[in-house]
C-alpha cells in the first residue's frame, strides 16, 4: 500500500496518485473499511479540485468512493447521517459565529442602521422601537443592539424595545427567549 509520504505528487504523469486511487477502490469494493478510510484520508490530503487535471479527476473519484462507503449498508452511515442534536447544532452555530467575521459584520451593520433610523425618528417614535426578525435563529444579533440602546437610555428617558422573532419551530423560539 502506498502512503502519502511516499507519493510524489509532483510527478507529471500522476501514476502514484492513480495507483493509490485504484488501491482505495479495491479496498472499498472488498469492504475493507480500515484500509479504505486510511487511503481516503491520504487522498483527501493530496488531491485538489483546483489542482492539475489528474488531481481533479482523482478528487472526484475520491468523493465517489466516499459516497459508496457511506451507503446505508455502511456501519458509519447512521453515525454520520443522523441529525445533530439541538445542543450540537447550537455549538456548531456558536463556533461558526465566533470565527466568521461575516455574520458579525452583517449583524453590526444591521444594528447600526437600526440605531441610525431610531435616532433619526426619535422625536416621532416616542423612544420606542419594534424590530421584526424573520429568522431569529439563536438571537445572536440582538445583545449588541440592546447594549447600544441601554447606553443611550437614562433613568428619566427610557427606551422601549420590542423584538418579534420568527423561527423554524416553536422550540427554537423558546430557546432563543431564555
Amino acid at each position: 500500500m502506498l502512503r502519502k509520504n511516499t507519493l510524489n505528487i509532483e510527478d507529471s504523469n500522476g501514476l502514484p496518485l492513480i495507483h493509490l486511487l485504484l488501491t482505495t477502490a479495491t479496498s472499498v469494493d472488498e469492504n475493507n473499511f480500515d484500509s479504505s478510510l486510511e487511503n481516503l484520508t491520504d487522498l483527501y490530503q493530496i488531491v485538489s479540485l483546483t489542482g492539475d487535471s489528474v488531481q481533479r479527476v482523482v478528487a472526484y473519484f475520491t468523493d465517489g468512493l466516499t459516497a459508496k462507503l457511506l451507503t446505508k449498508k455502511s456501519p458509519f452511515y447512521e453515525m454520520l447521517m443522523e441529525e445533530p442534536t439541538i445542543d450540537e447544532e447550537f455549538l456548531a452555530f456558536t463556533d461558526l459565529y465566533r470565527v466568521s467575521p461575516y455574520y458579525q459584520f452583517a449583524h453590526f451593520t444591521a444594528n447600526q442602521v437600526i440605531l441610525e433610523a431610531f435616532e433619526k425618528e426619535e422625536e416621532k417614535n416616542n423612544r420606542s422601537i419594534h424590530v421584526i426578525d424573520f429568522d431569529v435563529s439563536y438571537g445572536f444579533q440582538w445583545p449588541s443592539l440592546i447594549q447600544s440602546l441601554s447606553e443611550k437610555a437614562t433613568s428619566g428617558n427610557k427606551i422601549s424595545l420590542r423584538i418579534t422573532g420568527f423561527g423554524k419551530n416553536l422550540k427554537e423560539l423558546q430557546e432563543t427567549e431564555s
